[in-house]
C-alpha cells in the first residue's frame, strides 16, 4: 500500500530509519528494510521499527516473514516485545515465517537493527554472503482459534504496483515452525578412538578420546557442567553438551564450556560445529571471545 510509516501501528526511529523496498520480498513486491548504519568510525549505531498491537485485540498470534541478513560483529537483529528482550534474528539469505505469541489487548513489538554492537574497532573478514540488512514482509495477526493465514503469490524482483498481496484461496493451517534435527547415532560406540585432525590444522578436539573436561584447555563450570554425550556428533561418535537446567522455579541459570587457546599460537582462524537447539525465551546460546560478547546461536 505504501503508506509504511505513516500507518498509525508502526514507527521507526533511532541513528536511522526504516524505509519500504523492492530489493526482496516474500511476497508481493514490497517488504521494510533496516536502514544502512555503516560509517567510517564504526561508531555502534541503532534502528528500530515498531509495531504497536491494536488495544481491543484478544489473545492470538503475529506472524512476519523475516530475512536477517546480519552477522555478528559486524551487526544484529533483536526483537522485544513489551520491553522484554525476546530473541535475537541473524545470518539468514531467505525468508522466514516466524510468530509471537501475544495476549488480549496492546502490546508493542520491536525490531532493533544493531551495526557494530559489541564497539569493535576492527571488523574481521566479511563472509561473501552477508547480506548486511534485515527484511520484514507479511505481517499480520491471527486472532486464537483461527487457522486460516493469507498466502501471497511467489516473490518477484520486479516492481509493479503498491497493492497489497491477494490469494485467491488461502492456506488452510498456519503450522508451527520446526526446528532441523540432526539424526541421532543409533550405535553406541565400540572404540574410544580420535578422528583425524583436518589438513593444515595444528589443533583437533573431535572429545573420541574421552578426557573432556580433563584437557588443560577445556573447562567447564556453572549451575551445571557440560559433558561428553554420544546422542548427536558432527563426526565420530562423541560430542559435548550442555545440561538440563529447567527447573520448577523458572531461576534464571548459565553452564559456560570454555576453550584456552595456545599462548604459542600465531593469528588463524578456531573452527567448529554447534548444533544450537535453543530458541528464547527458554533458552539460548551467546559466545565470548576474550570477555567481549561476539554473537548468539540459536534455534
Amino acid at each position: 500500500q505504501g503508506t509504511f510509516p505513516d500507518d498509525p501501528e508502526w514507527s521507526t526511529k533511532g541513528d536511522g530509519v526504516w524505509a519500504p523496498t523492492t530489493e526482496r520480498a516474500n511476497s508481493g513486491v514490497y517488504s521494510i528494510k533496516s536502514p544502512d548504519l555503516s560509517n567510517e568510525d564504526m561508531t555502534p549505531l541503532i534502528a528500530n521499527v515498531t509495531l504497536n498491537t491494536n488495544p481491543v485485540w484478544g489473545d492470538g498470534t503475529l506472524v512476519f516473514s523475516i530475512l536477517a541478513g546480519v552477522s555478528m560483529p559486524f551487526d544484529d537483529l533483536l526483537y522485544y516485545v513489551d520491553g522484554q528482550m525476546r530473541g535475537q534474528f541473524t545470518e539468514k539469505t531467505y525468508f522466514e515465517s516466524q510468530q509471537i505469541q501475544l495476549g488480549p489487548g496492546p502490546h508493542e513489538i520491536v525490531f532493533s537493527y544493531r551495526y557494530n554492537p559489541v564497539g569493535l574497532g576492527v571488523f574481521p573478514p566479511e563472509s561473501p554472503d552477508r547480506i548486511g540488512a534485515v527484511y520484514i514482509d507479511d505481517v499480520y495477526f491471527l486472532p486464537s482459534g483461527v487457522t486460516i493465514a493469507p498466502a501471497g503469490p511467489p516473490a518477484s524482483s520486479i516492481p509493479g504496483t503498491a497493492s497489497p498481496t491477494v490469494s485467491a484461496s488461502p492456506t488452510l493451517k498456519l503450522e508451527q515452525p520446526t526446528r532441523s534435527v540432526l539424526p541421532t547415532p543409533v550405535s553406541s560406540p565400540s572404540t574410544i578412538a580420535p578422528t583425524s585432525i583436518p589438513p593444515g590444522a595444528i589443533y583437533y578436539d573431535g572429545f573420541e578420546q574421552g578426557t573432556f573436561p580433563d584437557d588443560p584447555e577445556w573447562s567447564t563450570k556453572g549451575d551445571g557442567v557440560w559433558a561428553p554425550t554420544t546422542e548427536r556428533a558432527n563426526s565420530g561418535v562423541y560430542s559435548i553438551k550442555s545440561p538440563q537446567l529447567s527447573n520448577d522455579d523458572f531461576t534464571p541459570q548459565s553452564a559456560n564450556v570454555t576453550f584456552n587457546t595456545n599462548p604459542s599460537w600465531g593469528g588463524g582462524t578456531l573452527v567448529f560445529s554447534v548444533l544450537a537447539g535453543v530458541n528464547m525465551p527458554f533458552d539460548d546460546l551467546l559466545y565470548y571471545v576474550d570477555g567481549q560478547m561476539r554473537g548468539q546461536f540459536t534455534e
